[in-house]
């Protein structure tokens, strides 16, 4: 899991470290082409896991990645320094995260949560925080994994791993995400993810 990775942040070294935190991570990803690149392995407290996956905002100025294994589940949140250092944010306590996107604009960011079969909204700050929207949450099928936003910024879906379905979504204005008709289409046997053509 390790090796899922998201970046955005061009001829930047990124490092992750969070030595305090619950996935104890130690990985770099240095992105040339727009395509990440694994610098170095992860390594764990073997008493943590690791998250999903790692996204970078599209003005590259801030990172944010899960840890759903983790007891309390959570989102962490970082600032992209100058020199592709990152400064933490205050976590955020999610359930049990999946997999994170950022809309195109910057504006907001979405989250799976498969303990509660929905999706988290949030708005981002010019800090780069992340804070709830209302309504905070939007139901989708069972057991939500991936979610991609089209690049337009004007609809999401989330592939569903044990309703073996895809949520479709029309994002508002505000960032909300509100159900297409109809809310599913069927996919493959528990799908794991979920890609949009530009």
């Amino acid at each position: 899991r390790g090796s899922q990775q998201e970046a955005g942040h061009m001829g930047t070294l990124l490092q992750l470290r969070s030595a305090a935190w619950c996935a104890r991570r130690e990985d770099a990803i240095r992105s040339s082409t727009g395509e990440a690149i694994l610098v170095t392995n992860v390594r764990l407290d073997s008493s943590h896991h690791s998250g999903a996956n790692i996204v970078v905002d599209p003005s590259s100025r801030f990172v944010y990645h899960d840890c759903g294994d983790c007891t309390e589940g959570g989102v962490w949140q970082h600032r992209i320094g100058a020199d592709g250092t990152l400064t933490p944010l205050d976590p955020l306590v999610v359930g049990q995260p999946g997999f994170i996107a950022v809309h195109p604009s910057g504006e907001f960011a979405y989250v799976t949560n498969s303990s509660s079969n929905t999706v988290w909204h949030y708005g981002v700050g010019v800090d780069g925080q992340l804070s709830l929207l209302a309504p905070a949450t939007v139901v989708t099928g069972t057991g939500p994994r991936s979610i991609a936003v089209d690049p337009s910024g004007q609809f999401a879906y989330v592939a569903n791993g044990s309703s073996n379905d895809v949520s479709q979504y029309r994002i508002a204005a505000d960032g909300q995400l509100n159900a297409l008709a109809p809310t599913t289409v069927a996919a493959g046997e528990s799908p794991r993810s979920i890609a949009l053509s530009q």
